[in-house]
């Protein structure tokens, strides 16, 4: 629980910060309390119990910090991050996303891995249900094309189902993606497991992954509602593709609603619990969504050209594998152990594909990357 003597004063306020953080029960406001009581986190995490009340936490989570304070090592949570690559970024710092600032939710600090939004495009939070119907899939493949994912910054939970699928579908058309997460950024804290290689996936393409947790932190079912605030919070419209009246998409799209945020879904059938959802927030004011012109312009987007509906039919023509290789290059050259990691094809199937492009006559290759014709 100690902060090194020897430290300079600004990594000791880092490590107090840090310190504070992994205690479970202290969140945004608590932080906000402690911040304006104490003037700075290092004299919070040295603090007594009774100067804690003092400072607007209750006695039972004052007691109960200070018990596990003893458990808590600052130093081990820094080097843990500085291992993987772990970033913190505070709401003074230039880099922090312009959404927050007007967020009704004051967040101090944030924990990311990879790059955050760019701040030139519009977030567009893409939600839905785990257990998607094949409805709900045609839908987001319909509507989230290629001028959408050019146009805006795609932005979800890493669940399982439609989180996943918007994650992929930005990937699969070289866009920039971001996943808020309910839980810790240390690699074994990543959930749900099966999207780790996801996880890995969105960092390696130029996106990024971000939580308001400790990096310790378990994902926990408690963790999720506030995830969901966060995901409201980063983004400038929510867009549900499917939704049961019992859901966390109901969660986020509620505390969008707050926040004022632009709310978008497609029309739910009636005879599907996973989308009654759907026509409640149609019910409440929600924009019906059918297609990508519709979405940009309710977004008040002006879609950029690009080079997929400017190249002559033999695009179209392409296989599945030639046009996933094809997007991957659309935002500029890339080498082949980069197309290799984006993509997940074997060494000998991208060998192929790509011999099969430049026959084609639309990659070339030069300095071993290769580029759009």
């Amino acid at each position: 629980m100690s902060i090194y003597k020897n430290t300079n004063k600004n990594e000791k306020e880092l490590l107090a910060i840090l310190g504070l953080s992994a205690f479970p029960y202290f969140g945004p406001a608590s932080f906000r309390k402690l911040k304006t009581y104490f003037s700075n986190y290092l004299l919070a995490w040295q603090a007594e119990i009774s100067e804690l009340i003092q400072a607007g936490i209750t006695e039972k989570s004052a007691y109960y910090f200070k018990k596990q304070q003893k458990q808590i090592y600052p130093e081990k949570i820094l080097t843990s991050m500085e291992r993987e690559k772990i970033k913190i970024i505070f709401s003074k710092d230039k880099l922090w996303p312009v959404n927050l600032f007007h967020t009704k939710i004051k967040y101090p600090f944030l924990f990311y891995k990879g790059e955050l939004p760019p701040q030139t495009k519009k977030n567009l939070a893409i939600i839905g249900a785990r257990k998607h119907t094949a409805y709900g899939e045609s839908a987001l493949n319909k509507i989230i094309d290629i001028s959408v994912i050019n146009n805006t910054n795609i932005i979800s939970g890493l669940a399982l189902g439609i989180d996943g699928l918007a994650h992929q579908k930005a990937l699969q058309y070289n866009g920039y993606t971001l996943a808020v997460i309910g839980s810790g950024l240390l690699t074994e804290n990543i959930y749900p497991r099966e999207h780790k290689y996801l996880a890995e996936k969105i960092i390696a393409s130029g996106g990024g992954i971000i939580s308001q947790f400790s990096p310790l932190a378990k994902p926990e079912k408690k963790n999720f509602p506030e995830r969901n605030y966060l995901i409201a919070a980063l983004s400038t419209a929510i867009f549900v593709i499917e939704a049961g009246i019992k859901s966390g998409s109901l969660i986020t799209a509620t505390q969008a609603r707050k926040e004022e945020k632009l709310i978008f879904t497609i029309p739910g059938n009636i005879f599907s619990s996973s989308q009654l959802g759907n026509n409640q927030l149609l019910e409440n004011g929600a924009i019906a969504i059918s297609s990508s012109e519709q979405l940009l312009k309710n977004l008040k987007i002006k879609a950029l050209k690009n080079k997929i509906f400017q190249s002559d039919l033999s695009i179209k023509q392409l296989s599945e594998i030639e046009r996933n290789i094809y997007f991957l290059l659309q935002n500029g050259s890339k080498p082949f152990i980069d197309l290799s990691k984006l993509s997940n094809y074997s060494n000998s199937q991208l060998n192929t594909v790509l011999s099969l492009l430049e026959i084609k006559g639309l990659i070339k290759k030069k300095n071993n990357s290769y580029f759009l014709v």
